[in-house]
């Protein structure tokens, strides 16, 4: 008879849908349980950032008495309380996800697709950190908040302008560190003997600056990700004086924390619940970064057989 952990992982591997990605190829043939749990939390969290506003109908603006908000675990309808406005706290922060969470994985793809990859060639190419640093450094020292101000006094305060700023400090914070840390790496002997040998971008960028970067690119990753949340938090919050019914998440917390006395648990289950889906999204991000070097070090794996033949 076979033991359970053993019939558990014959389990996984059958039923994960990413256990033949590398097979025959790396050493990963599966996710752990842990990671599978990761990427199901991740999936809820996008279904409800896309189909959110689908699923969940708030009810009209209307001020309702303190008194009569509803406390929590009073109602199954009414879990976590009600806000000001007598909508239910669930329902607005599912709701946020679609505001926040949809928002900062889309900032964080055009991070990892776009704006990588241009550091990259741009650091291969010009290799003159001085220059760059003198244009970016004064524009990392301002949050995306300043920024935030900045084009809400001009254009409104919509989720457009808070995903814009955000994005401009994301998107300069990124570009500056991976920029400075190409141009740190062509600097060393062994980038210079490969171009001596007549090596291309290309053949730089795969047998050197991704192996040696690969790390540090995606913990700028995963830091972005948490800046982009953290601030659209913060947006929430202040935004609280000129739209008081939106649904971000820092709006969710700060009526969780306003009216504590009627929903005491709120606001430390909303909290946990935004702190479960960041780590799961950190978790999914080191599955993608073991997978990257896995492929790396198959293809030179690969390159090393070729030569031997």
């Amino acid at each position: 008879m076979k033991p359970i952990s053993k019939i558990w992982d014959n389990l996984v591997k059958k039923l994960n849908p990413l256990s033949y990605l590398g097979q025959g190829q790396t050493n990963r043939k599966t996710i752990t349980f842990h990671e599978l749990v990761c990427f199901i939390i991740i999936f809820i969290a996008l279904f409800y950032s896309f189909f959110g506003e689908f699923l969940i109908h708030l009810p009209l603006q209307k001020e309702i008495i303190p008194e009569q908000v509803v406390a929590p675990f009073e109602s199954y309808a009414h879990l976590l309380g009600t806000d000001v406005y007598g909508r239910d706290l669930l329902d607005v922060f599912l709701l946020g996800i679609h505001k926040n969470y949809l928002v900062a994985i889309i900032i964080v793809l055009i991070d990892a697709f776009l704006v990588v990859p241009l550091a990259l060639f741009l650091g291969f190419y010009f290799r003159k950190e001085g220059l760059l640093q003198s244009l970016t450094a004064p524009l990392t020292i301002f949050v995306s908040l300043f920024y935030y101000f900045v084009f809400s006094a001009l254009f409104g305060p919509t989720l457009f302008i808070a995903a814009l700023a955000v994005c401009l400090h994301i998107f300069i914070y990124t570009f500056s560190r991976v920029y400075r840390d190409v141009v740190q790496v062509m600097d060393t002997k062994m980038v210079h003997y490969f171009l001596l040998d007549g090596a291309n971008f290309r053949q730089i960028l795969r047998l050197v600056l991704l192996p040696t970067l690969i790390g540090k690119i995606f913990r700028l990753l995963r830091r972005a990700l948490l800046l982009v949340v953290t601030e659209l938090i913060l947006i929430g919050v202040l935004q609280l004086g000129v739209s008081p019914t939106s649904v971000y998440w820092g709006n969710v917390m700060y009526q969780a924390w306003k009216y504590q006395a009627h929903a005491p648990y709120a606001l430390l289950i909303i909290t946990s619940l935004i702190s479960v889906i960041l780590y799961a999204s950190f978790v999914i991000f080191e599955v993608g970064e073991n997978f990257v070097r896995e492929r790396i070090e198959f293809n030179r794996y690969r390159q090393k057989q070729k030569v031997s033949w």
